[in-house]
């Protein structure tokens, strides 16, 4: 997204899985995929791209034609589908800081006819980064099936799983003089037991029948649940010698559940010798979230030297 004209990507950890995006002034706080709102949150994280065809953007105050959202932007991730004809494609790289990933998409029809379709998405990632201590990787698997019940009408049903097991950094304190630390970019303060687990977990179905005069009728729901479990520590601003003596640790267990459903009615017609379109459609979303801490702020005894950053310092606290 930060490749879009018009589009501010925000950054909110090292390792960067927590992100906003912003157009015009104004934060998105829903986005689509397939056409069903979802709720946008810096405390979880998207799927990866390998599941998806495009990525649909709309800016500005026509975004509102989504039906949900501020009027900045409007974004939609528009899945792959199952298609009749036989692909299989793969994909391997390797990058900076050891970053190796595979992909892998096969597609086809399960019937002779090829009235029953089927795809499936395999991705796999392990990756460091230029920080100390901040690594990660990351398991995908995608599966949809599509089933013509008529010429004109087809079923849709398919399901997403996603694990991320990374590092969750607070970042770097602000110096003494509260200035920015004059240290090396490679320089982070974790500790070996800051551990993230981050899974995603979506399931959706789709009915589309098609009229005779290009009309459509489409429904679709879909069910998202967003994990995201972390334990991690804080630094604290150094003192004159560049002692941070007040490090702190948290834990925490978040959920996030999105139950969304998308129908219209599209149909052309003719008027004053010129093709309209009619579109009547109607959007639901119901999300919950709940999150459990730890004691806020455990403290942790001892002192890191912003010049030599120790990531065996602390042992692991007793989380409650």
């Amino acid at each position: 997204m930060k490749y879009v004209t018009g589009i501010t990507v925000a950054r909110y950890d090292a390792a960067g899985n927590y992100n906003d995006f912003y157009a015009r002034g104004y934060g998105s706080d829903t986005y689509q995929m397939d056409g069903t709102t979802l709720r946008t949150d810096s405390n979880g994280t998207y799927l990866d791209l390998s599941v998806f065809d495009r990525i649909e953007v709309l800016r500005g105050a026509s975004s509102m034609f989504s039906g949900a959202g501020e009027p900045g932007v409007s974004i939609n991730l528009v899945r792959k589908r199952a298609l009749a004809d036989f692909a299989l494609t793969g994909k391997v790289s390797a990058g900076s800081w050891e970053n190796y990933r595979g992909e892998a998409d096969i597609t086809g029809k399960l019937t002779q006819d090829g009235a029953l379709r089927g795809r499936l998405v395999t991705a796999v990632q392990d990756y460091d980064t230029f920080m100390n201590g901040i690594d990660g990787n990351k398991k995908l698997v995608y599966s949809t099936l599509e089933y013509d019940i008529q010429d004109n009408t087809t079923l849709s049903l398919g399901a997403t799983y996603q694990d991320i097991n990374t590092v969750l950094s607070r970042g770097l304190p602000y110096g003494p003089d509260g200035k920015l630390l004059n240290i090396s970019r490679k320089t982070s303060f974790v500790q070996d037991w800051n551990k993230q687990d981050l899974t995603n977990t979506e399931l959706f179905a789709e009915l589309e029948h098609h009229l005779n005069n290009d009309g459509l009728i489409k429904a679709t729901v879909r069910q998202s649940i967003r994990d995201n479990h972390a334990k991690y520590s804080d630094p604290s601003q150094p003192d004159a010698n560049g002692d941070m003596s007040k490090f702190s640790a948290l834990a925490f267990k978040r959920q996030d559940k999105d139950l969304s459903a998308d129908i219209f009615f599209n149909t052309p017609f003719l008027f004053a010798g010129q093709t309209h379109n009619f579109l009547i459609g109607a959007d639901y979303l119901k999300g919950h979230s709940k999150t459990n801490y730890s004691s806020w702020g455990t403290p942790l005894t001892g002192p890191i030297n912003i010049y030599h950053d120790n990531h065996h310092q602390f042992a692991e606290p007793d989380f409650d």
